[in-house]
């Protein structure tokens, strides 16, 4: 386990990590904020060509970040939006992440890509790939706004929308559906598909929705390049 720190939870974090001479640390592209001495940095295409291409198709970066401490060192990584960074213990676990949600990891940690059925794929908004984390160690997330959990026993259902998922157990069942009830009150509601989950399991949301985050920001930048009416 890393000995890290978190500021800034709800709005422009920083993950502070302590590691010791050997220890190494993988992390997204563009992730560091400032490191000490003794650290030497490298890039990884894990998972070989094929991995890393794969990965590159559901938001990551093509080549891993990789930190180890060539003597008792500090790092600080940083997220590519404002939002949160969440500890995600894994232990012989996986886990689904959606797209730009994995910041860092240990060593022992495999950062992979799942291909989602065409109809999640499509439909979801987040594209056809998303990130699987496998293995033991420390994960670190990053959300885009604050980020809550949803705890599941066994049986019980919740309803997500696409654009606020983070992450998940790989092991729970979900479905494709609209939230609500038939085809003109999802257009008027703008609810329009989300994701039925079914526990056991714990699943990490966030706050905003880049997808609706990109619909506003468009809307709101659109006057300044209306073109002007000719008289």
């Amino acid at each position: 386990m890393f000995q890290h720190d978190i500021t800034y939870h709800q709005a422009f974090p920083v993950l502070k990590l302590q590691l010791p001479r050997g220890g190494a640390v993988k992390a997204n592209g563009n992730a560091m904020v400032a490191m000490s001495d003794g650290i030497k940095l490298t890039g990884k295409m894990e998972g070989g060509v094929f991995g890393a291409l794969w990965r590159s198709f559901s938001g990551e970066s093509f080549f891993l970040q990789r930190y180890e401490a060539e003597k008792d060192a500090w790092l600080w990584l940083g997220p590519a939006m404002p939002g949160a960074v969440v500890h995600l213990p894994v232990h012989n676990q996986e886990y689904l992440v959606t797209r730009g949600g994995f910041l860092a990891g240990s060593t022992g940690i495999e950062v992979s890509t799942k291909l989602q059925n065409l109809a999640k794929g499509l439909f979801s908004g987040e594209g056809l790939f998303v990130v699987r984390i496998s293995g033991s160690g420390d994960v670190f997330l990053s959300t885009f706004g604050g980020v809550e959990t949803i705890t599941l026993q066994d049986g019980e259902e919740c309803v997500v929308d696409f654009g606020r998922l983070v992450a998940w157990p790989a092991s729970m069942k979900y479905n494709v559906m609209i939230p609500a009830k038939g085809l003109w009150s999802a257009v008027i509601t703008g609810e329009i598909l989300a994701c039925r989950f079914t526990g056991p399991g714990t699943i990490y949301v966030q706050t905003l929705s880049n997808t609706h985050f990109g619909v506003a920001a468009a809307a709101m930048i659109q006057p300044f390049f209306a073109q002007p009416n000719k008289t």
